[in-house]
């Protein structure tokens, strides 16, 4: 790999870099599109049993953002009363749940905001409950893809909760 290159590693792909003779350094740093609605469970606990850093990136979902093809991708997070009551319970912002979640799981988190005021209340990490944690774990699209922005460009239904709608 030459120079500063950034390159997201797949499962698949970075234990074969790993298991590769040839790799003598195991790469230090992940990084990843990770949210609820794409938690990529098995590379996350893979990469954490080789000691790579994980750190993900669109926490948010980047609502209101625009895909190459135009789509827009909707809020399904910020909108969704689960997750304003569960900010609520917490005095806290949706996003702060969202992120909370995540270095809950020991992931690191690069969320992006234009306000300084969002800036500081995202750095403020929160303690979610069992139920709380519970409740984003459960989250799933209908639609699985293999980009976090793509499934939610398509998805109009909002979060499923498995556990209601077992």
């Amino acid at each position: 790999m030459q120079g500063n290159r950034r390159i997201q590693l797949r499962y698949q792909k970075i234990q074969r870099l790993i298991d590769d003779s040839e790799c003598t350094i195991v790469p230090a740093a992940n990084q990843i599109e990770l949210h609820p609605c794409l938690p990529q469970t098995e590379l996350v606990a893979y990469c954490q049993s080789q000691g790579i850093l994980v750190t993900a990136y669109s926490s948010l979902g980047q609502p209101g953002g625009q895909l190459f093809s135009g789509a827009i991708i909707p809020d399904v997070f910020f909108s969704n009363q689960k997750f304003k009551a569960i900010a609520a319970k917490h005095n806290a912002t949706v996003a702060q749940v969202l992120l909370s979640w995540a270095v809950a799981k020991g992931i690191n988190v690069i969320p992006k905001s234009e306000s300084e005021e969002r800036l500081r209340a995202n750095a403020t990490i929160i303690e979610l409950d069992a139920e709380d944690t519970a409740f984003v774990d459960r989250c799933r699209s209908r639609r699985r893809r293999k980009s976090f922005h793509r499934l939610l460009a398509t998805y109009q239904e909002g979060f499923v909760d498995r556990q209601e709608n077992a």
